[in-house]
């Protein structure tokens, strides 16, 4: 009677299965190492390293509206909105005891007097380089003050675009998340919504590995 050399079945399926959980652990390794180089990669092109400088952000107290002064570690400042109707003076206040001279931008994250009720203000009383704006109209005066006080001065305005990037020095960045075409409509928004709020202006200021991100009054597309 022969004897066959034949191994157990159940003994050479537990070592296939070793040996497949083996391989998917190396895979699983090496992937996980490629990610993690990628996103270090990614990181460093995409954001600056922050200067070891301040970066100060004061949101300022405009009464029931919305207004944030940002200066930068090499000066750069940039103002998001400016408040109610009569709250340009807070701006201005602001701009002078933290020694900020003129605005390099101003985001109006959308035509609605909480936001941009001071602008007219502040463009007519300090020097502001650049408006950025989302273009969705308001039929207000505010809106008409706001777009007035831009002709007049003679800021370069120019519309919100998703990937637009201000280099501020320092390692800060502010970079546009939103709005993105096409624009929300009216007749795609629940009753009591707005096209205004719906295509805000959204930003994120970048400084090291801290992030700020400003909705407005937007939401996101789904």
């Amino acid at each position: 009677m022969r004897q066959g050399s034949s191994q157990n079945p159940l003994a050479q399926g537990g070592r296939r299965i070793l040996f497949g959980l083996v391989i998917l652990a190396v895979v699983l390794i090496i992937a996980g190492i490629i990610l993690v180089k990628y996103w270090k990669k990614t990181e460093t092109t995409q954001n600056p390293p922050a200067s070891g400088d301040e970066l100060q952000v004061h949101v300022l107290n405009v009464g029931q509206g919305d207004s944030i002064l940002i200066i930068a570690p090499g000066g750069k400042a940039v103002l998001v909105d400016a408040g109610v109707p009569g709250s340009g003076h807070v701006v201005l206040d602001a701009m002078k005891r933290y020694g900020v001279d003129h605005l390099d931008l101003m985001v109006a994250t959308h035509a609605h007097a909480d936001h941009i009720g001071g602008a007219d203000e502040v463009l007519r009383n300090t020097k502001v380089n650049t408006v950025l704006d989302s273009k969705v109209p308001n039929s207000t005066r505010t809106y008409e003050r706001f777009l007035s006080a831009i002709n007049e001065t003679g800021a370069k305005y120019v519309p919100a675009s998703p990937g637009q990037k201000f280099d501020l020095g320092g390692g800060a960045r502010l970079s546009v998340l939103a709005p993105v075409q096409p624009f929300f409509t009216k007749d795609q928004l629940r009753s009591g919504a707005n096209e205004p709020n719906a295509n805000s202006v959204v930003t994120r200021l970048d400084f090291g590995l801290r992030r700020l991100l400003h909705v407005a009054d937007g939401r996101c597309r789904s």
